[in-house]
């Protein structure tokens, strides 16, 4: 199992197996489509009971030590910081090109199909996460801001990328691995937005040696989704107005985003460069 291009593979079965099988199979002894209560507490028991297990389970047959492979290493409180600042940018950012994307790049004869798609995707996510007390609320963030971060960063940038660098270089691994993650979300309008969530989770994986950074990231991006869904915003984006007028006049505000993530990056790279040995880019 030392083949990069195997452990690709594996990875695809462990979340075929976790995000399909365990919850098809319940939904089959149920005898038909489950509560919410019911689906969230599936799709929680799915990563628990086979994408972790399975995820440990592989990492026994690299050779890297347990804590080397998952990179768990503290972090200081301004990296964990930093990084929520740089998503909150680069979400900002991921919602401008969706924005742009949905009025500048469908074409028309796809129209209909991608809204669709996203009607779906949005209608699956407040099915999922949706709430309407504190206490939902709070299930909610657990269901999708804490075990779902926990679960696939170990995966993904954990068994998957770390032991991808021991073949590839870094930029390639952290590559694939995000193209795998964005993958299996299996939300072809949303793939570019989601790779680029897992190459900037990925960049942060690897540059602080520590998952604890994209573990942070990740929950953050969940948990504005979870807000996000309830504040009023339009199709699930940050950015109300899928017009091109709304799209012109979210440039400033984009361009600032840009600016800060870009500056958030360069304090991450520079603060981790001179104690990280890991190979450059």
């Amino acid at each position: 199992m030392h083949s990069p291009i195997v452990f690709t593979l594996a990875s695809f079965a462990v979340i075929a197996v976790s995000y399909f099988k365990l919850p098809s199979l319940i939904v089959l002894i149920n005898g038909g489509p489950l509560k919410p209560e019911a689906a969230r507490l599936v799709f929680c028991l799915a990563q628990l009971a086979t994408m972790l297990p399975l995820t440990l389970l592989m990492a026994r047959f690299q050779p890297l030590p347990f804590t080397e492979l998952f990179r768990l290493r503290p972090v200081a409180p301004l990296t964990c910081l930093l990084t929520i600042v740089a998503t909150f940018a680069l979400l900002m950012m991921i919602s401008g090109y969706l924005v742009a994307q949905e009025v500048y790049l469908i074409p028309d004869s796809w129209r209909a199909a991608y809204d669709a798609t996203q009607t779906r995707t949005i209608g699956l996510y407040r099915f999922m996460l949706g709430w309407n007390t504190v206490p939902e609320l709070l299930l909610s963030l657990l269901f999708g801001a804490v075990i779902p971060p926990v679960c696939e960063e170990l995966l993904f940038r954990g068994l998957l990328q770390r032991s991808l660098e021991r073949s590839l270089a870094p930029i390639a691994s952290i590559a694939i691995a995000a193209i795998v993650f964005a993958a299996v979300h299996l939300q072809p309008q949303n793939a570019v937005a989601i790779a680029g969530l897992g190459l900037f989770h990925g960049f942060l994986a690897w540059r602080t040696r520590s998952i604890v950074p994209a573990m942070i990231a990740h929950a953050t991006v969940n948990g504005t989704v979870i807000a996000v869904m309830y504040v009023g915003a339009t199709r699930g984006h940050l950015i109300h107005t899928a017009t091109r007028e709304g799209f012109i006049a979210s440039l400033p505000l984009l361009a600032c985003s840009l600016l800060l993530f870009a500056f958030m990056v360069i304090w991450i790279n520079r603060r981790h460069s001179n104690a990280s040995p890991t190979p450059a880019l």
